[in-house]
């Protein structure tokens, strides 16, 4: 992986890390995983169970709005990014 990939994963977990951190808790741990993929970049958030909904939000809105701002930001990534909610 190149210098420069690996800055730009960073930034965007940056990102995905304030925005769930501004959301739960300062006491909840959550995880976040990435991956590259042909045509993609994905992003995975694992928090606690009970915490999910919030990340959700109702109807799903607050997921897509930070899907929103994440694709907005592109953060130096030249294809989609993918925010999943994993269980």
């Amino acid at each position: 992986m190149s210098e420069n990939r690996e800055q730009i994963e960073e930034d965007a977990l940056e990102l995905v890390r304030y925005m769930i951190g501004s959301i739960i808790d300062d006491d909840v741990d959550f995880e976040l995983e990435s991956e590259w993929k042909p045509g993609e970049f994905r992003i995975g958030v694992h928090v606690p169970a009970d915490y999910r909904g919030r990340i959700i939000g109702r109807h799903g809105r607050i997921a897509r709005s930070m899907r929103n701002i994440l694709s907005a930001s592109k953060v130096g990534v030249h294809r989609p990014i993918n925010l999943d909610i994993v269980d």
